[in-house]
């Protein structure tokens, strides 16, 4: 097994320590933050502000979808008992 160093980073996580930082790993991108498994890591462990934002982002972008949606299945001709049933699901 090999180590892939074009999809290997490095992040120090730190706190509030006024330590320096050791040196860089040879070949290896040393990033202040990196997300991991849909958590965004960042070297300061009470810093969550680009996880929030991702996360409000991705919630927007559903919510816009599923108000189209709705919008679609109450005012258009598609008004099936099925149709009626999710429209009714979601707005509660």
């Amino acid at each position: 097994m090999t180590l892939n160093l074009e999809k290997t980073w490095e992040v120090v996580v730190r706190g509030t320590t006024k330590k320096l930082l050791p040196e860089p790993m040879k070949d290896i991108e040393r990033k202040e933050e990196l997300r991991l498994l849909g958590v965004t890591l960042h070297e300061r462990p009470c810093k969550w502000d680009t996880h929030i934002d991702h996360m409000i982002t991705k919630a927007s972008s559903r919510l816009y979808i599923l108000s189209l949606l709705i919008l679609r299945i109450l005012f258009t001709g598609a008004n099936t008992g099925a149709n009626t049933v999710i429209a009714n699901t979601i707005l509660r």
